[in-house]
């Protein structure tokens, strides 16, 4: 916010100067020697004009003395003192009226100044409110990642206890390779491209391997859906919906991805997820190259596809 120093000069009481730390605005006020003399020469006019009776005057094309001799009502006691006060009135009048104009040139000043200070703090203001409009979207961000990093995390722990295969026997497999070992039989067992019952049969027999990892990584998809991105300086809530989601998913083995489209794909989780997630979540994996080797899932994803393009 820019200082200002307002310095008046005082002279007889008459304001002389305006001083600001940005420039200097000098309003001379009218000197009260000026009142003094002013007065001073009415006064000798005054005072001159008694002493004419008595002075030797002649003017050309009058009778001698008679501009002196008949002065009308000015001879008058009381009409020289009007006169006298009437001089020093006018004379009052004028220096006023100039004062008075002085008076108002600094108050017009010290109006621009302060209103030059408001412009000043309402832009120190706005510069403040945007930064602190900042700094909660920064703190949004972190607080909402913080809570995401944290998820993903045990995410990872829920996929790294994944158990396929009975966990009483030697012969099983935990974490991702789990769900690898799973997709190879998974694999082996589809021979058709148009059965569409067969992965959902599979799910139901692999169901201890996926529904854990399956429900959790859910949790995680729906904290992503519904956080505001538009208050974390995403353009658009799907620009910053789609930037979570590729982080999350990027964290994920694909053949669990794999494990998740299979899983959201059965009715089980139909309440949890909507199609067009779930469209959106295979579509990644299919991008992945990890449907290559699925053809039952792709079936599916064709018609859940075809579906949501007809609802839509």
């Amino acid at each position: 916010m820019m200082s200002s120093e307002v310095g008046a000069g005082v002279t007889g009481n008459m304001v002389t100067d305006t001083k600001t730390r940005d420039g200097v605005f000098e309003h001379k006020g009218i000197s009260i020697w000026w009142l003094f003399f002013a007065g001073s020469v009415v006064l000798l006019a005054w005072v001159g004009n008694l002493y004419l009776p008595y002075l030797e005057l002649s003017v050309p094309g009058l009778p001698e003395m008679q501009l002196v001799r008949e002065r009308g009502t000015f001879g008058d006691q009381f009409g020289a003192v009007n006169a006298l006060f009437s001089g020093l009135a006018l004379t009052g009048l004028v220096y006023g009226i100039l004062q008075q104009q002085v008076t108002l040139n600094v108050a017009r000043d010290e109006l621009n100044i302060a209103r030059h200070e408001a412009t000043r703090t309402k832009t120190m203001l706005d510069e403040q409110r945007e930064a602190l409009e900042e700094q909660n979207r920064v703190n949004r961000k972190q607080a909402f990642e913080s809570n995401l990093f944290e998820l993903l995390r045990k995410n990872t722990e829920v996929l790294e206890v994944a158990t396929e295969g009975n966990p009483k026997s030697k012969f099983h497999n935990k974490g991702a390779i789990a769900f690898e070992v799973t997709l190879e039989n998974y694999n082996h067992q589809v021979q058709s491209k148009t059965v569409g019952y067969e992965w959902t049969g599979f799910y139901t027999s692999h169901q201890s391997t996926f529904s854990n990892y399956a429900w959790h990584s859910s949790l995680v998809i729906e904290f992503i859906i519904e956080a505001n991105y538009a208050s974390f300086g995403f353009d658009t809530e799907e620009e910053g919906r789609q930037f979570y989601f590729n982080l999350f998913f990027l964290q994920i083995p694909p053949n669990a991805i794999w494990g998740l489209a299979a899983c959201y794909l059965h009715e089980q989780f139909s309440n949890v997820l909507s199609s067009a997630l779930t469209v959106d979540i295979i579509a990644f994996a299919k991008r992945a190259g990890i449907f290559g080797y699925s053809p039952s899932i792709i079936e599916a994803y064709k018609e859940l596809s075809c579906s949501e393009e007809v609802s839509a």
